[in-house]
């Protein structure tokens, strides 16, 4: 199929995310600024059209998985939900921010390893991909070896040698502070450990995304 895809007129961009990419898109206004965007959030959830409308079908992510390892076997493997989202023009893909919660350096070159996948998957296709650096975590919920860890993937990210047509988002730049942690003003409590950023992140983001 995907070899068929460049034949037809795609659909507009699609942003495939969980709850962080859903608060970008409610919070801060993301359809404002990009113009028939789809979504598809949690598999439960489903997608949405670019009205708003929830249309009560999902895509049926494989394991629900947008972690790096699930996004590399969805666009390395064929799949149903794969080739609906290379219907789209535009694939947005970002990871949940416990992506952040890397406990060694071993696993941290595995992550590399998956995110290089899915861009190497995209250089072919007729598609453009942007691929989002992970979220940092909350100063509550992780710890300073993590977060530099992090660090470290979202600057290989950014320094990757992608094809054209995929570009990286450095959404962890845009929210870190010098520590590697969710900034403080972009903290949705400052006494729990939620990892969300606030709504004025989100409408900080929405724009630049």
């Amino acid at each position: 199929m995907i070899r068929t895809l460049a034949f037809f007129a795609l659909l507009g961009p699609v942003f495939l995310h969980h709850s962080t990419g859903r608060n970008i898109i409610q919070e801060g206004g993301l359809r404002e600024h990009v113009a028939h965007l789809w979504d598809h959030d949690y598999n439960y959830i489903g997608l949405t059209d670019p009205s708003g409308q929830l249309l009560g079908r999902s895509w049926s992510i494989p394991g629900d998985n947008t972690y790096p390892d699930g996004l590399a076997d969805l666009f390395t493997d064929p799949h149903a939900a794969r080739d609906s989202l290379l219907l789209h023009e535009t694939v947005v893909l970002k990871s949940c921010y416990p992506t952040c919660d890397i406990e060694t350096d071993a696993e941290l070159e595995r992550l590399k390893v998956y995110t290089a996948e899915v861009i190497e998957a995209f250089r072919p296709w007729p598609n453009r991909l942007i691929y989002c650096t992970p979220p940092p975590r909350h100063r509550l919920a992780t710890t300073a070896a993590q977060a530099a860890r992090c660090d470290a993937l979202a600057a290989w990210m950014v320094a990757y040698p992608c094809p054209q047509n995929v570009t990286v988002f450095d959404l962890h730049g845009l929210l870190r502070n010098d520590q590697g942690f969710l900034a403080y003003e972009w903290e949705r409590s400052h006494t729990d450990s939620d990892s969300h950023p606030n709504a004025a992140a989100n409408r900080m983001i929405a724009p630049l995304l």
